[in-house]
Parts: structure tokens; sequence; C-alpha cells
């Protein structure tokens, strides 16, 4: 009887990654805080019969919700690793799926040995399916999709579209791309222990791979691994190792009582405003380190007084729901007016207060770009909006997410559980609604902050 070789890939693997969004804190020195939210993308591996030669792995990747054709591609081992070449039938490939399986394939083989690597491509080819939360995407909300493969297997793009003809709406799907795909690669490989739900291993390939792309922030990957955290923007070439990613990374939690909206504008010319930012501080570098440095300041206060509001609900959570309960049915213009019944509640609204001075502080050092050059990290059209934002009851920040520019927006809001009988909407709806109404702007859909982070969802 001959004995076959139990299999050295699982049959199916899904994986999923949340977006994220950045509350400023981006540039360099700066305390960033990274939040996943409610948009989900994910990966679907599987291990599938593949005739022809048996000393390369062929990879073939689909993104079925558009309309185009499979990439294919094929990894070489080589004495320095894995080399991962693209097929020459491909008519297009995606920068972020070719860097991810490189760097993925290069650890994989690195961790397993030549031997297993071999029995990789001795057992078959791999059929990668990428799927989309259309929120990442799509600006019309009656069409978002559910969070849920099966949900998203359709095509969402009536007009024919490719992936190159949508703009990213600025919510992290590359790196929410670079996460699911580089976490699924591993699990369906069976180098990644999933039982102790540790999937560190692929956090680093991932934010290389989304490094090559020109993407100098790695905190959007890294919130798909950590859920919220904050950390001291750091120099992603210089990382080598797992632990000095996570090492410098912090667990962070938004104050209870709040959530954070995150609305995508629908303006044409979106631009990544990383490298220009960077580019503009380079050249005219006195005025450059001193706004980035003030908003490194301002951003250290911001995120201290949040984590000082979880540390006065955790002593006294009656006194933290009192004032978050008065702050909602209140602008932030009059919040020094109110009164309160317990010092917590009267500490927890200065507290808020502060918060709101700060981002105050944050928005008018990056409108200074503006003033000084053609860099414009808060333009004008969107000065007005952040202000009317601002002026709505139980608003306790908002500014434009990552580096600036038009591309989404974000309001820290105060949620009370329960509504004040007088309160006819939600701060959360008054914002949502304002948002729908503007009359210049399309702004939507909208998605919220979330826990939750990197999952696999299905293993066979």
């Amino acid at each position: 009887m001959r004995h076959h070789s139990p299999c050295v890939m699982h049959q199916r693997t899904v994986v999923s990654a949340p977006g994220s969004v950045c509350l400023s804190g981006w540039y360099p020195s700066q305390k960033a805080v990274a939040l996943p939210i409610t948009a989900r993308m994910y990966v679907a591996v599987a291990t599938v019969e593949c005739q022809g030669r048996k000393d390369v792995l062929v990879l073939r990747v689909r993104s079925p919700q558009f309309n185009q054709p499979s990439s294919m591609y094929i990894a070489i081992p080589s004495k320095g690793g894995v080399e991962v070449l693209r097929s020459t039938e491909n008519t297009e490939t995606n920068e972020y799926v070719h860097n991810v399986l490189g760097e993925v394939l290069r650890e994989v083989r690195n961790a397993v040995g030549g031997h297993k690597f071999h029995q990789f491509m001795l057992e078959g080819g791999v059929d990668i399916s990428i799927y989309a939360d259309k929120d990442f995407y799509s600006t019309d909300p009656e069409e978002a999709a559910a969070l849920q493969v099966d949900g998203l297997a359709t095509e969402f793009c009536q007009w024919n579209s490719k992936v190159g003809d949508m703009t990213p709406n600025g919510i992290g799907s590359s790196a929410a791309l670079c996460a699911a795909l580089a976490t699924a690669l591993f699990v369906h490989m069976q180098v990644m222990n999933i039982d102790k739900s540790d999937y560190g291993l692929a956090c680093v390939p991932a934010v290389r791979a989304h490094e090559l792309c020109g993407r100098t922030n790695a905190h959007e990957v890294a919130a798909a691994f950590l859920g919220p955290t904050t950390f001291q923007t750091i120099a992603i070439s210089t990382l080598k190792a797992q632990k000095q990613l996570l090492g410098n990374a912090s667990p962070f939690s938004l104050p209870p009582l709040t959530t954070v909206l995150v609305g995508m504008m629908d303006v044409a010319g979106k631009a990544r405003f990383e490298n220009a930012a960077r580019n503009w501080a380079q050249r005219r570098h006195e005025v450059g380190h001193s706004v980035f440095s003030r908003v490194a300041f301002h951003q250290e206060h911001i995120v201290t007084s949040l984590e000082t509001l979880v540390d006065i609900n955790d002593k006294d959570s009656a006194g933290y729901t009192e004032a978050i309960t008065a702050a909602s049915k209140t602008p932030p213009s009059m919040w020094t007016e109110l009164t309160t019944s317990s010092i917590v509640s009267a500490c927890v609204l200065r507290t808020l207060i502060d918060i709101n001075f700060r981002n105050e502080g944050v928005r008018a050092c990056l409108r200074e770009t503006g003033n000084e050059d053609t860099i414009m990290l808060e333009p004008p059209m969107l000065t007005a909006l952040l202000d009317h934002t601002l002026s709505f009851k139980g608003v306790i920040a908002a500014g434009l997410t990552g580096a600036g520019g038009a591309s989404s927006i974000w309001a820290l809001v105060c949620a009370p559980s329960v509504l004040s009988p007088s309160m006819a909407m939600s701060p959360v709806d008054i914002v949502e609604d304002a948002w729908a109404r503007h009359p210049l702007l399309s702004i939507g859909p909208y998605v919220r902050s979330n826990k939750d982070r990197i999952k696999v969802e299905h293993v066979s």
C-alpha cells in the first residue's frame, strides 16, 4: 500500500482584517492614534491542483468584485530565499499583492526550510481571492455590502470597473489587504499557530510590503494586528524585527460612551499627502520643524487626556456618565458653563474641554502649511466643514485623517447609552445627518471605530 504524506497546506483559509484611521499624529516624532474601523477586507486562500512545473509555486490572484482577469505569479526558491515573479500572462498586477507574496513566502521558507517548501510546490497551486467591504471604495451608502464573504462575492461595480479605476476612501484599504493576505498565507501554510490567536508573525512582513509601495506609516497595518493603539511614528526602513514594532506600541481604548465617526469625501483629485508633507517639511526645514513640533505637543496632550478619561471612568463610572451625558446635550463652546453634581464630573468636563482645545491647536498648525506654501493639510473648503461639525452638541474633536488633505474626515463624539428626553437626536445622528446634507461635498458612507482586529474566519 502506498502511503501519502500528510498535507502541508490547509485546503481553504479565510482571513479578514479591518481598515483603520489615524487621528492626526501621523508625522515623525508624534504620538499616533490608530483605530481599527468597521470596514473589513477579506482574503480567501485555497490549495488547487496545478498541472505543469513542480519546481515553482504557482499563485493565482482574483478580485471577483471587479471585472478583470486573474493575475498569475510564480514563486521560485533561490539561494537567498524565494523570488516571486509576475507571469507574462498578466495584463494588470497589484503592487501590494506582489510585495506581500514576496515578503511572506521568503519568511515561510526561512521558517519551514527548503524541503518543506518544496512539498508546498508538489501539493499544488494557491488560489487567492480578495474581497473588499464597499466602504473602502464606494461613496454611495445605499450600496454598502454586508460584512461577510458571501455578501461580497458578486461584482459591486455596475460600470465594468477595474481595481485601478477606483479611488480609495482613505480608510486603510491597502493596509487591510496587506494584513489579511499576509496572515492568510501564514495560516494556510500552517506556519502560524492560530489556536493562540497570535498573528504577530505576519505583522512585520505586511508592514514591509506596505512600505515597498511607498506607504511610510506602519500604524495603518499595525492597527489591524494590535487593535486600537498609540505609538511613536518610526522610520519603517529600520524595522527589522516584530518586537521593534510591537514594543513601540501601547494598547489604547477610546473613552467609554464615545465613538469616532469617519466620513469619506467624494472630492476630485484626492491626494496622498504623506510624502508631499514630508518633502515640504524638508524643503522648509525651519518652518516644518516648528509646525510639526507643535502638532506633536498638542497630540501628546490629546492622547494623555483620552487615557485620563478612561481612568476616571474606571474609578467613578457614575460621575463620568453624568459628565458625558451633560456634554452630549451641549455644544463644546458652552461646556465651561455647565454645572455638575460632583468633583469627578467637573474633572471629566475639564478634560473634554482640554481635548477640544488641543484639537484646535493641531488644526491651526496644519493650516499654517497652506499659509506658508501650496501644501494644504487642512484645505479651506474643509475648515468650514470641521468648524460646523464642532458646533454640534456632544462633538469633542474633529479633523482630517492621517496626513490631512481631502480624503476623509473624523469626529470624536459623545455616545451616551441613554438619550435625554429633551434630545430628539443623538450626537452621532446629528453629525451623520449634517454630513449627509452638506451642500458642497458628498460625504459617506460612514464607518465607526471598532475594537475588532484581524481574524481567521475559516480553516479547512
